[in-house]
């Protein structure tokens, strides 16, 4: 059996930059948060240890910070395709790029009824994204925004649905309808403008969900692509995802209160997901636009780890299933240190104390009845309250692969510090 080494790339992920134009007494900022990745000629480094072709992500990291004194950021698209060619046009062996870039916006201070000109506060309203890939000679784009929440107190029903003997969900034809929209929208050319087609974009996804009286979120999801592609010929598709932030009307009864509508209950968990793509027909072809690009994912628990607590989960995943009764056992984990990535490679690290992991079914063999340590596989994980000062919580609404931390040099035991984390095992 020969063994071979597959596709591959290298980069250098989340690079803080703050540029500021210093401009008179009104100054001017961008916030971005960039990663590079890099594709070509890098089977030497894999096989062999030989660094020759590597351009290290110090270097790149370095281009970056370099290109922003040399020649500005303007709009992150432009900055993005300069880094990327940069890249591929320097280094002969070098054939592709992936610059992802999110820019956090910041709002300038009102002082006795003026803007100030050189203090800001951060924006709300989502992050812009932009994902740029070159390829040789060729070039895509692709960009959007995440984390933009909207809500509408009226004009949302819900009904006609199949209902069978699972089903427990109340029609509705008053409900309020809350999501976070991530879009990423893949434009045509590279000669666009980019800052007035983001705007133009951003105010059509908010205005028509607002005047959009909605049966579904699905077809909200549908109308908001369509009203975008029908303003901006330059997008050529958009991709969005959407969670439905459930309402539930809180019951006063046992109060003597009536709730006509007034109170409700957010829930965090569990969310409706609704995803979509809305394209033109006579689109051109995306090419690479796609390749390793952030999808317009959900937000909430990043998806299945395994442990590495004090056990050797080697092969865990090649356990055949097992269809049988089975049986709970519950552990006490020691370290609730997890390392989010996002989906790409492009890798985010975070330390979190207050999880717990619902371990996956049908992934042990049947083993007597018997627990065998380290066959851990996490099925999700639920956020629980706790005591103690409160963790900041930073996950980003794509973070989507979450990997095991390394091994500990002294027992997990002897961590005193570290809350603890509650594992499911199934068996």
């Amino acid at each position: 059996m020969a063994i071979r080494l597959g596709g591959n790339q290298y980069g250098k992920a989340e690079v803080r930059l703050v540029r500021v134009t210093r401009g008179s007494d009104r100054h001017q900022i961008k916030d971005l948060n960039v990663s590079t990745a890099l594709r070509g000629d890098f089977t030497a480094a894999h096989v062999a240890g030989d660094n020759s072709h590597i351009v290290a992500t110090d270097t790149q990291k370095n281009t970056v910070y370099a290109f922003a004194q040399r020649y500005g950021v303007g709009e992150i698209e432009e900055f993005a395709l300069r880094l990327g060619r940069h890249f591929v046009v320097g280094f002969e062996w070098v054939t592709g790029a992936k610059v992802g870039i999110e820019e956090y916006a910041w709002d300038r201070i009102p002082v006795d009824g003026a803007e100030h000109g050189h203090a800001f506060s951060r924006a709300g309203g989502g992050t812009r994204t932009t994902d740029v890939t070159v390829d040789g000679e060729q070039a895509w784009v692709v960009s959007g925004l995440t984390d933009l929440v909207v809500l509408k107190s009226a004009g949302s029903e819900f009904w006609g649905f199949v209902r069978d003997r699972y089903t427990s969900l109340a029609e509705t034809t008053d409900r309020i309808l809350a999501t976070a929209v991530t879009a990423r929208w893949r434009y045509v050319s590279t000669d666009v403008d980019w800052g007035k087609s983001y705007a133009g974009v951003r105010r059509i996804l908010i205005e028509s969900f607002a005047g959009h009286h909605s049966l579904a979120l699905q077809q909200t999801l549908y109308h908001m692509g369509e009203q975008v592609l029908g303003a901006h010929p330059e997008v050529a598709e958009i991709r969005m995802s959407m969670p439905n932030r459930h309402h539930f009307l809180v019951d006063l009864s046992p109060f003597g209160l009536p709730n006509d509508n007034e109170v409700y209950y957010a829930a965090d968990r569990p969310y409706g997901l609704i995803e979509g793509t809305v394209a033109r027909d006579d689109a051109p072809a995306p090419g690479r636009a796609w390749d390793l690009c952030p999808e317009a994912g959900a937000e909430g628990p990043p998806a299945a780890i395994a442990g590495d607590v004090q056990v050797d989960a080697t092969g865990v995943f090649d356990v055949p299933e097992h269809h049988g009764e089975r049986q709970l056992a519950v552990l006490q984990l020691d370290d609730g240190e997890l390392e989010l990535g996002r989906f790409g490679g492009q890798q985010r690290a975070q330390r979190s104390h207050r999880h717990v992991v619902q371990l996956a079914e049908d992934r042990l063999a049947a083993l007597g009845g018997k627990v065998e340590g380290g066959e851990l596989v996490a099925d999700r994980v639920e956020t629980v309250e706790r005591g103690g000062a409160a963790l900041t919580d930073q996950r980003h609404p794509l973070d989507g692969v979450m990997r095991a931390p390394p091994s500990h040099p002294i027992p997990v035991q002897e961590h005193q510090g570290h809350q603890r984390l509650l594992g499911i095992l199934r068996v």
